[in-house]
């Protein structure tokens, strides 16, 4: 699954740093990704998650937290409806 994350903004011109991401959700293993200064900082961010395999379709929400050195617990949800494929 790709998932696009709008980060916050930094409205007095200073720098996210020491930034990560807590992702929470039964689709993947709870985690935490470390981000990179550029990253943090850019307005949004990519990623990839290998998504566990579920035997009847589900409503499961997808969590992330962003946290830095000088922001932290600003969270986002998104709904993802996941359907059993079969071979």
């Amino acid at each position: 699954m790709e998932v696009r994350i709008h980060l916050p903004k930094q409205v007095d011109g200073k720098r996210f740093t020491d930034a990560s991401l807590l992702i929470e959700s039964p689709l993947v293993d709870n985690i935490r990704l470390p981000l990179s200064d550029y990253e943090a900082n850019s307005p949004s961010i990519d990623k990839i998650f290998e998504v566990g395999w579920f035997w009847r379709q589900k409503d499961i929400d997808f969590n992330v937290t962003f946290n830095s050195a000088n922001l932290s617990g600003v969270s986002g949800a998104m709904a993802v409806i996941v359907e059993p494929q079969w071979g």
